[in-house]
């Protein structure tokens, strides 16, 4: 039995992955259409939503039927536990690159302007913060998840950063009130979507050790 469940758990575990990259894809391609000014792009993600919800309740009944099942203990109840709260962070991802792209298509239809360079900064850092979590959440490393946690906090300077640059763009008549307000609602759920993958972060240092470190980042 105990050999059937080490191999639902990895069935778990590629669900998850692949649940990951579709968020991570989506991201990339909302965060692409406002940079690219591609309406059609944003549209594409847009229709992908439904998607990500088909994968959160996937994985959140193969999570309850494994619990039923099998009635895990110790590490492997703190795998499928701990599998369900990432399934909800990486769900609220989705919702927000989702909301990123709707953004994107009010922006387009505002007068030519550069879009902050940060920005792009930030969906790099972002990208580079999955790729992480798909690594930790392989190894269940405490330790990589750990630096996921301290590449948050130059998303959160950058986001303080860009806020500004686009106010002065605004108070310089460069950019218009409505673009301005849709940019910072955007660079606002690209510093949710960072927040939310140090949540996963955390969970993995808990499915990893045992030990909660909410509230503890220093």
């Amino acid at each position: 039995m105990e050999r059937k469940l080490d191999e639902e758990l990895q069935n778990l575990k590629k669900m998850m992955f692949e649940m990951i990259s579709l968020a991570n894809d989506l991201i990339e391609k909302s965060v692409n259409a406002l940079i690219h000014k591609n309406e059609k792009l944003a549209e594409e993600v847009e229709k992908k939503d439904e998607e990500m919800d088909n994968y959160e309740n996937e994985i959140d009944e193969f999570c309850l039927e494994l619990l039923a099942r099998y009635q895990p203990a110790a590490i492997d109840l703190r795998f499928i536990t701990s599998i369900m709260k990432i399934n909800n962070d990486v769900e609220r991802i989705g919702d927000l690159a989702t909301t990123i792209a709707h953004k994107a298509k009010i922006i387009i239809k505002e007068a030519p302007f550069d879009i902050p360079v940060n920005i792009l900064q930030i969906n790099k850092n972002i990208h580079q913060m999955l790729k992480d979590v798909t690594v930790s959440l392989t190894e269940i490393s405490a330790e990589k998840a750990m630096e996921i946690c301290r590449t948050d906090k130059s998303i959160d300077e950058m986001y303080v950063e860009t806020f500004r640059e686009i106010i002065d763009l605004v108070i310089k008549n460069k950019m218009t009130v409505k673009a301005g307000i849709e940019l910072v609602l955007t660079i606002k759920y690209l510093e949710r979507i960072a927040d939310h993958i140090t949540n996963i972060a955390e969970d993995i240092v808990y499915m990893a050790k045992g030990e909660s470190i909410k509230h503890k980042k220093g």
